[in-house]
C-alpha cells in the first residue's frame, strides 16, 4: 500500500504556497525551530525566502525554487552569492526545489559546501520535493492544512494518543503561565530573582515544539510571533522593552489557554490539567482538599481508574507543605505515566 511519502503529491501551483509548505515542513523536521518568511513581495531578500533556527539553534536560510526544470549549478551559485549579503552568522543555506533529484549537481554542491566550510563560510544544501514531503507528513494537522483533500493513513492510535497528550500537557504547563513566569524573573526591573532566565528560554523552546505538534500552522505562527518578542527580551533585557515583552507574554498565555478548546477530548483534558497545575505553582500556602480531589479526578479520567499509583502518589503529595511543591510532584508524575502508557 503506498504511503504519503511515496505518492506523487501535487506540487504547489504558485511560489507563495510553496514557501509556506516548505516553511511548515522544515519546522516539523527541526522540532522546536521557528522559521519565518523573509520580507514581503518586492522587498530585497538577499537570496533568502525563509530563515530561522534549526533544531540545534543554528541560523539557517532557505531559498525556494518552484520549478519543474532541473536546477543548474550556475543558478545555485547565484543564490549562494546573494545569500552572502544576508547575515554573517548564517550557518547553512538550503535550496528547496520541486525539481527532480540530480546526482551530478548534488555532488558538485557537496564539494562547494565543504570548501566553504573550510573557509569559515556557511554550508550549502539541497532540499528536494520528496524530502520536503517526508518532513511535512511528520505532523498530520500540518499536512492536512496543505492537502485537505487527502486522507492521512491510520497510525497506531495508542502511540499517537500518548504523544499528543504529552505534548498537550507540556504546552499547557509551560505556556499557560508565561506572564507569571516572565514577571517572576524580570518583574520590578533590575531586581532579578534567583531563577535563571535560561530556564524561561528553555520553556519557550518546549512551547514552540509542542505547539507545532498540536496546532495548525496559522495558530502556531501567531503564537510564535509573541514568543519571538519574549525571547528577544530574554537575550537582551532592557527597561524600555519590558512593557512590550509583558504584553507579548500575555498574548501568548491567552493563545495557549484558548488552544485547549481546539483540541480533542483527551488532548484538551491534558492541556487543561497542565494549565491548572502550573497555576497552583503560584499559590501561597496549602491547597484545599477539594482542589486536590478535582485534579485527581481529572488525572483518573486520563490514566484510567485502575491506576493504583494515582492513589499512592496523591497520598504522599498531600504531605507537601506548599502548593507549588505539590503541583510539581503531580505534574512530574502525570508526565511520566503518560510516557508509560
Amino acid at each position: 500500500m503506498p504511503t504519503l511519502q511515496s505518492m506523487d503529491l501535487p506540487r504547489p501551483s504558485n511560489w507563495q504556497d510553496f514557501e509556506r509548505l516548505v516553511r511548515d515542513a522544515m519546522m516539523q523536521k527541526w522540532k522546536g525551530s521557528h522559521l519565518t518568511k523573509n520580507g514581503r513581495p518586492g522587498q530585497k531578500q538577499s537570496g533568502v525566502d525563509i530563515f530561522g533556527a534549526d533544531d540545534l539553534e543554528r541560523l539557517v536560510a532557505i531559498q525556494c525554487k518552484l520549478t519543474a526544470k532541473i536546477l543548474s549549478l550556475k543558478k545555485v551559485e547565484k543564490e549562494i552569492e546573494q545569500a552572502e549579503k544576508f547575515d554573517e552568522s548564517l550557518t547553512t543555506l538550503y535550496i528547496a526545489t520541486t525539481a527532480d533529484h540530480d546526482a551530478i549537481l548534488q555532488e558538485k554542491i557537496r564539494r562547494i559546501s565543504a570548501g566553504r566550510v573550510a573557509l569559515g563560510r556557511f554550508s550549502v544544501g539541497l532540499l528536494y520535493w520528496d524530502e520536503i514531503v517526508a518532513a511535512l507528513v511528520l505532523n498530520r494537522k500540518v499536512f492536512s492544512s496543505h492537502y485537505p483533500e487527502l486522507t492521512f493513513p491510520k497510525k497506531n492510535k495508542k502511540h499517537e494518543g500518548k504523544e499528543s497528550m504529552i505534548a498537550a500537557l507540556e504546552l499547557g504547563y509551560h505556556g499557560g503561565s508565561l506572564t507569571k513566569d516572565l514577571d517572576l524573573i524580570f518583574g520590578e526591573f533590575g531586581e532579578m530573582t534567583q531563577v535563571d532566565p535560561d530556564e524561561l528560554a528553555s520553556k519557550i523552546t518546549i512551547i514552540e515544539r509542542r505547539a507545532s505538534q498540536l496546532l495548525t500552522p496559522e495558530d502556531t505562527n501567531k503564537l510564535n510571533e509573541a514568543l519571538d518578542i519574549i525571547s528577544g527580551f530574554i537575550e537582551s533585557p532592557a527597561k524600555e522593552k519590558w512593557n512590550h515583552a509583558l504584553h507579548a507574554a500575555k498574548r501568548a498565555t491567552t493563545r495557549v489557554r484558548d488552544a485547549s478548546s481546539l483540541l480533542s477530548g483527551p488532548e484538551s483534558n491534558a492541556m487543561n490539567i497542565g494549565i491548572q497545575l502550573k497555576c497552583l505553582y503560584y499559590v501561597d500556602g496549602n491547597l484545599k482538599k477539594e482542589v486536590r480531589q478535582k485534579i485527581r479526578d481529572h488525572i483518573i479520567d486520563i490514566l484510567g481508574g485502575k491506576n493504583n499509583k494515582i492513589k499512592i502518589v496523591f497520598q504522599k503529595a498531600s504531605e507537601c507543605k506548599t502548593a507549588y511543591i505539590w503541583s510539581v510532584k503531580i505534574y512530574n508524575f502525570l508526565n511520566k505515566e503518560l510516557r508509560l502508557i
